[in-house]
């Protein structure tokens, strides 16, 4: 004699566990997808600030062709990325005995993940050479 398979039906508590899961995935990939997205978003910040820097240390760089500058210290706060507040300060300090000046170009803004607000910042430092006959 054969034993047919029946068909049996789902039971309530299979439900509830089905959904229960399929809840848990929906709510990991929505996670996921936030986590990817604020990062995009800091990596595009951070990199829209670290062209303006460059741009800083670009300009520097293109006056000390005709003379090394003095030492000095400046500090600009603008406003970039969303409304992100920059704080960029440029030290110039000349190297005794050399036709060197020590460039150090610094960025700090403030990011929120969350609850939690941390101070990022970016620093560059270059040595200009100053023109041959100074």
């Amino acid at each position: 004699m054969r034993v047919r398979n029946r068909k049996r039906g789902v039971t309530y508590v299979e439900v509830v566990v089905a959904s229960a899961f399929l809840a848990a995935c929906a709510a990991t990939v929505a996670d996921s997808l936030a986590f990817s997205m604020r990062n995009i978003s800091y990596a595009q910040r951070r990199s829209i600030i670290q062209a303006y820097v460059q741009s800083v240390v670009d300009a520097t760089r293109s006056s000390t062709l005709t003379a090394l500058p003095a030492d000095s210290t400046s500090t600009t706060t603008v406003t970039l990325v969303r409304s992100r507040t920059v704080t960029i300060t440029k030290k110039l300090t000349q190297v005794t005995g050399l036709n060197l000046t020590l460039l150090q170009v610094s960025a700090t803004w403030q990011e929120s993940r969350g609850s939690r607000f941390f101070t990022d910042s970016l620093i560059y430092e270059v040595y200009l050479r100053g023109p041959d006959n100074a």
